[in-house]
């Protein structure tokens, strides 16, 4: 499973999910060579396993690079297309 974040950016979270189903669901850095061409800043980060719960495993895709509280980084709280006109 992949969280993308920031998740209100709808153009980036479709376009993680369609990267996770052309490829091997066991490959970070495959998944991150798939959306750089797009999302240049993109980072992979695997869940710590103290966070797990027993769910599996569970990637995080930051468009961004990093995590970002949206209230500390206008940037990041903007959906991709309005990034891209600013």
């Amino acid at each position: 499973m992949v969280k993308a974040l920031p998740h209100n950016d709808e153009a980036f979270v479709r376009h993680v999910e369609e990267a996770m189903r052309r490829m091997a669901p066991s490959d970070p850095d495959a998944l991150a060579a798939l959306l750089r061409a797009r999302y240049p800043s993109v980072r992979i980060v695997a869940q710590s396993s103290l966070a797990a719960f027993g769910v599996g495993i569970v990637w995080y895709a930051y468009r961004d690079g990093i995590a970002v509280p949206p209230e500390q980084n206008e940037r990041a709280s903007k959906p991709t297309l309005e990034r891209e006109a600013s």
